[in-house]
């Protein structure tokens, strides 16, 4: 009896193990398709990516330049008189 069933169980191997086959391909694409958070991390690495460009962008020497004029139109008079010395005021140009 055990000899029967084992030649059966042999000769209906190849039907049992016969399935769907899945190529790595096609795996790869319904993994995807079924699981949203393999594209969200996907999205994570990019933003990733972003945040550490910007650091090294951090780490590069910048050079700044500041600049300040002024005119002035008023001309400043003293009239506080000194003796022995005399103050002429400056041309307004």
């Amino acid at each position: 009896m055990k000899q029967y069933t084992a030649r059966l169980f042999f000769l209906l191997w190849p039907l049992i193990m016969q399935g769907q086959q899945v190529t790595l391909r096609q795996c790869l694409l319904l993994i995807e398709k079924n699981y949203p958070k393999v594209s969200e991390k996907q999205l994570h690495m990019e933003q990733w990516k972003l945040a550490d460009e910007n650091l090294k962008k951090n780490f590069l020497p910048t050079v700044g330049l500041n600049l300040q004029a002024s005119y002035q139109s008023d001309v400043i008079e003293m009239d506080i008189p000194l003796p022995g010395f005399t103050l002429t005021p400056p041309d307004k140009e």
